[in-house]
């Protein structure tokens, strides 16, 4: 993880907490409100919301990024085993990879069809793994976690 001069880990990750708990509300709420229902969803929504779920997928599983500066759960969880699976989004990261993130030739390749009916189950897998990783918390970041969080209405 790099950081400024002066900064120390801790410092940054406690700093960091706002913008994790803002990008959290903000696919909460994208679907939650003001859809009683969260599916299915219009394109430019569903789009947004595959973004967020894609920047949660790599938090959970400790996926800093090429310039290794992005924050991840492991940062926040101390010594205990939160190590989610998510079976669901790993099953649809290639394809949403090549179909969403980039323009890919792996888009003229592909076969399988989005029809957004993997919505709901990756919703569902990103809520079940924040509600396991929030009670993993280190006491250390747990007090800015939930002051957060409250911040947010939650």
């Amino acid at each position: 993880m790099r950081k400024e001069k002066g900064v120390t880990d801790e410092e940054r990750r406690v700093g960091a907490i706002q913008h994790i708990v803002h990008d959290w509300s903000m696919l909460v709420r994208l679907i939650d409100n003001p859809h009683p229902q969260p599916f299915p969803l219009n394109h430019a929504t569903e789009r947004a919301f595959l973004v967020e779920c894609r920047k949660f997928a790599n938090f959970f599983g400790n996926i800093r990024g090429r310039r290794n500066e992005d924050a991840v759960s492991r940062d926040f969880v101390g010594d205990t085993h939160f190590k989610p699976k998510l079976p669901v989004w790993n099953k649809w990261h290639e394809h949403i990879n090549r179909q969403l993130m980039h323009l890919s030739y792996g888009r003229v390749e592909n076969t399988e069809s989005w029809d957004g009916s993997a919505n709901d189950p990756i919703y569902r897998e990103m809520l079940d793994t924040w509600d396991k990783f929030l009670p993993c918390v280190d006491a250390k970041y747990k007090t800015e976690f939930d002051t957060q969080l409250k911040n947010r209405g939650f």
